[in-house]
């Protein structure tokens, strides 16, 4: 199976309690680097008192991602491979005298160079993510909307391969490295590092957002111009990534504040065939917090040993989406294809003890760097909506795909949605 019986199991209780609870909500399209994301929402119906609740399941697996150079790589390379050769490069290491301190010190002052010391991690990440979504519209194109979506995370399958060369004057069987390599996981337990696989449910960061919809139809040349706007709060409620955890993931931004903004606009014509865009931009609070950082240009990688506290400036997200869609072709089938953008900017990190880290060293550190995905929308959807009928039950069938991009997992992510229009008024 690709995913725990267990985290199964909770995305459908989690459903089950929200289906019941009658809470608003509803999950804005925020995208993450370890999975593609969904084509974003068309403009809003403006019908006054309108209700839309939707439920989207979808997953994706995937062993490879892209670098910083848009390669394809492991998935737990995409930040480069990990240096181990300069580790302890610059760390105010525990105790000197102890032995494993030692292995690490005397490893630093080989005077070898790349490939010696580098690791590569191989591995597979696997996702089951249910979406819930509420939408209730009031009067003159005002609507209100909420979500919350609920992620069960894995990667397992993990080995390592070591890239130090066979021969030469500094190789696999250099005495510092074998020392090292045949103490590593007492020197990751030393310092509070946990290689375990992640398999994790958590729900992901909530947002709750207001926004106006306007449907114009007085055109001769269009069917008609639609757009819509949204803004609101994200609120941090997805668990953190685990600083101690070498596969950590967060659930959502790590606890960062947001406040989403985004513009829908759709024109439609021979009665079935429409165009759209849309545009959103996320940017983030600051915060400070307790994190692990580079203590040396040359470390790179996931395994860092020193922590300490930092201001952290979470850098914004952008998106920018087309789409072209054959719409209730034979009044209920539609399709749709689209390409979305999707930017992260570089985070930037101010850490607090100056002393121990160096801030140029510290935001050379391709964890906090930019990633970018293009990926490619298909979606088919079916409508059942009869006329004058007060529920409107419609069935989606969407994949996503990403083609190509910097620092992201290469996750292709498969969904089903169900959709139910409420109208208070037919």
């Amino acid at each position: 199976m690709i995913y725990p019986k267990r985290s199964f199991l909770r995305l459908l209780l989690f459903a089950l309690i929200a289906c019941c609870s009658h809470y608003a909500l509803h999950s804005y399209n925020n995208p993450h680097f370890y999975q593609s994301f969904h084509i974003p929402d068309e403009p809003r119906f403006q019908k006054p008192w309108l209700t839309s609740i939707d439920v989207d399941l979808s997953g994706g697996r995937t062993s490879t991602g892209f670098n910083a150079h848009g390669l394809a790589v492991p998935v737990l390379d995409i930040y480069g491979f990990h240096n181990m050769h300069q580790l302890g490069s610059g760390v105010a290491l525990r105790d000197p005298h102890n032995a494993l301190d030692t292995i690490i010190t005397d490893l630093s002052l080989v005077p070898a160079h790349e490939p010696f010391g580098l690791l590569s991690y191989q591995g597979k990440f696997s996702t089951l993510e249910l979406n819930l979504t509420y939408t209730q519209n009031i009067t003159h194109g005002f609507f209100l909307e909420a979500n919350i979506p609920i992620r069960a995370l894995c990667i397992d399958h993990i080995h390592v391969i070591d890239l130090t060369p066979d021969s030469g004057l500094y190789n696999k069987h250099t005495p510092e490295w074998q020392r090292f390599f045949e103490s590593f996981d007492a020197i990751l337990e030393r310092y509070g590092l946990s290689q375990k696989p992640l398999r994790e449910t958590h729900t992901g960061d909530t947002s709750l957002l207001f926004g106006w919809a306007i449907n114009y139809q007085n055109t001769h040349v269009l069917d008609f111009i639609d757009m819509t706007i949204k803004t609101g709060i994200l609120f941090p409620t997805g668990k953190k990534s685990d600083k101690n955890t070498l596969w950590a993931l967060s659930w959502g931004y790590d606890k960062h504040w947001g406040v989403p903004l985004s513009c829908d606009i759709a024109c439609g014509c021979y009665d079935w065939l429409s165009a759209g865009a849309h545009f959103d931009i996320l940017p983030f609070a600051q915060k400070t917090e307790i994190i692990r950082m580079k203590t040396a240009p040359a470390q790179s990688g996931l395994i860092k040993l020193a922590e300490g506290q930092a201001i952290i400036h979470h850098g914004s997200i952008v998106v920018a989406s087309v789409y072209l869609k054959a719409d209730h072709l034979a009044r209920t089938l539609s399709f749709l294809t689209g390409y979305s953008y999707a930017r992260k900017n570089k985070d930037t990190v101010i850490p607090i003890n100056t002393h121990t880290f160096d801030l140029s060293i510290v935001n050379s550190d391709e964890t906090f760097h930019a990633w970018t995905t293009h990926t490619l929308h298909i979606a088919l959807e079916y409508d059942f909506t009869k006329e004058n009928n007060v529920l409107g039950p419609r069935l989606g069938f969407s994949i996503n795909i990403p083609v190509a991009g910097k620092r992201i997992f290469k996750t292709v992510m498969s969904d089903i949605t169900f959709g139910l229009e409420i109208s208070a008024d037919i």
